[in-house]
């Protein structure tokens, strides 16, 4: 016999399913949960939610317009209209009910999102930046706020800017391996070969078996015009993992015909690179 099915219960194994990526299997759960308990503001929300991830980006507005009217998590509701709005390219009412979730809960990070989503839709990245400044100064300890930031000035190819944004993020958090490749190449796109290889270098240490973080590492090497060094990396680095130093390898040289291709010309090898780096 089945146990008693409760409303937690049955939330509980929708965010089981949601967390798998199994929307359509959440779904009707979240809808019992919702005619059983219809002022359940999680329930609800969670139910507007899965229909987003599910694509029926019309019903989500229609749900939360319905959940609003009757007074139901406004904030939350809100939001997800905006990222309804957005996946229906409608991106000026998007950045309108973004702002008015801002509005009623200036904490929200999803509404923050939501709203630099719809700037950057609209052409208006400054504002999107400056969104985010705005939200990282009300919540300074949010990490995923920090990074969207990064991601926006990476984008946007934003320099100066990006490097000290990432830097800040690393002065404030933990060392993470994405923050320093976003550090390593901006450095990189700036030729400082130096900066770049020590940003790459740590976060080959905290993920040392990414064979990209070693393609970076080789790649600043190389374009600071140290072959030598660059041979002796792919020594050690073959001691240690020899699998992992093959891959590096053949990874590297697609890397460098594409650069090479770009620019028109011919595509080498990387021993024969060693004659022509910096």
């Amino acid at each position: 016999m089945q146990g008693l099915r409760t409303i937690d219960s049955e939330v509980t194994e929708a965010l089981d399913l949601m967390a798998e990526g199994l929307y359509a299997d959440a779904q009707p759960l979240l809808a019992r949960a919702v005619a059983f308990a219809p002022s359940d503001e999680r329930a609800y929300e969670l139910w507007v939610g899965c229909h987003l991830h599910m694509g029926a980006a019309a019903r989500v507005i229609a749900l939360a317009d319905a959940g609003i009217l009757r007074g139901l998590c406004p904030a939350s509701l809100h939001t997800l209209k905006a990222f309804a709005f957005s996946a229906l390219q409608r991106n000026d009412e998007a950045r309108v009910a973004a702002e008015t979730a801002l509005a009623l809960d200036p904490t929200s990070s999803t509404a923050v999102e939501a709203l630099a989503a719809a700037q950057v839709a609209l052409g208006q990245t400054a504002a999107a930046v400056e969104t985010y400044q705005q939200a990282i100064a009300r919540i300074p300890e949010d990490p995923d706020l920090h990074f969207a930031l990064l991601e926006l000035l990476r984008d946007l190819a934003a320099g100066d800017t990006l490097i000290e944004s990432a830097r800040a993020y690393l002065r404030k958090f933990e060392k993470d391996a994405d923050v320093l490749s976003i550090l390593g190449h901006a450095y990189l796109e700036k030729l400082d070969f130096r900066r770049a290889e020590r940003a790459f270098r740590e976060a080959a240490e905290i993920e040392p078996d990414d064979v990209e973080r070693h393609v970076d590492v080789l790649i600043s090497i190389y374009g600071g015009g140290q072959p030598g060094r660059g041979e002796r990396f792919l020594e050690a680095l073959t001691d240690r993992d020899e699998e992992l130093a093959e891959q590096v390898v053949d990874e590297f040289e697609l890397r460098m015909a594409a650069v090479h291709a770009a620019y028109g010309q011919p595509s080498t090898q990387h021993e024969s690179d060693d004659e022509t780096a910096g």
